[in-house]
């Protein structure tokens, strides 16, 4: 996975840059190098995305900790 894909990936999982930054253990500006760069992301970064281990779970919609 390069970093164009990393990109691609995070847009279409609607995830901004610091939320992904996050979840792979990285700073901000570390993690926008990553999507700058042209060489493939570590091989642990991509297996973990790619599996869906490292990606937010859907957000339940509720009030004051109600469900509607």
């Amino acid at each position: 996975m390069t970093g164009y894909e990393l990109k691609e990936f995070r847009k279409s999982h609607t995830l901004n840059q610091e939320t992904m930054s996050r979840l792979l253990g990285l700073s901000k500006r570390q993690y926008q190098r990553l999507e700058r760069s042209e060489n493939p992301i570590k091989e642990e970064y991509a297996e973990a995305l790619l599996s869906g281990e490292i990606i937010p779970k859907e957000k339940s919609q509720s009030c004051y900790g109600v469900p509607f």
